[in-house]
């Protein structure tokens, strides 16, 4: 989370945890700048989300022979608590699954700053909704992707998976363990 501090209207300083550098902005046309370009990337972060979350679902519920194009070669998939490493092993982890269908329900994208990934384009995304695989009951998940561009395509670096389950059906579930 970041903080946002104003003085005297007229100057901006950004301080973004585990940030090499703080943005600054002073004078109101710095400031003015700093905010829209902000926001232009904000609104980026958002229209990528949704053009890229379209087809990444569509694919693994479709086209599941071409998720390893998503990922970077050194991509991370971590899909309830199970990792791996590397686009071809993602890949043959995606075939594996059973058939799925998700529906999303929410989703939200925010740019990660220049200062941060050394302004290489990428953005966070966090997914929620509901997902059935075969012809099991739907289940809520949860998911977040770290996609950058790499040319003229956006590549998942990272990605978080987990099914969601209510405490009392975790607790049932730890015990029969």
């Amino acid at each position: 989370m970041s903080d946002i501090s104003l003085t005297n209207m007229s100057s901006l300083e950004i301080l973004v945890p585990g940030a090499k550098q703080k943005l600054t902005a002073s004078g109101t046309s710095n400031l003015f700048t700093l905010l829209k370009d902000l926001k232009a990337k904000v609104d980026q972060a958002c229209r990528t989300a949704e053009e890229f979350t379209k087809l990444y679902y569509e694919s693994v519920d479709r086209k599941r022979h071409l998720m390893s194009r998503y990922y970077l070669d050194t991509g991370v998939l971590v899909w309830n608590g199970n990792g791996t490493i590397g686009k071809e092993m993602i890949q043959k982890f995606f075939e594996e699954l059973p058939s799925s269908e998700h529906v999303i329900g929410s989703l939200d994208s925010q740019p990660v700053l220049d200062s941060i990934v050394s302004s290489q384009l990428t953005c966070v995304i966090q997914v929620s909704g509901f997902v059935r695989f075969q012809d099991n009951v739907s289940k809520p998940f949860q998911q977040s992707f770290m996609i950058t561009a790499e040319g003229d395509k956006w590549k998942i670096a990272c990605d978080n998976f987990r099914l969601q389950e209510s405490v009392e059906e975790s607790k049932k579930h730890s015990s029969e363990v």
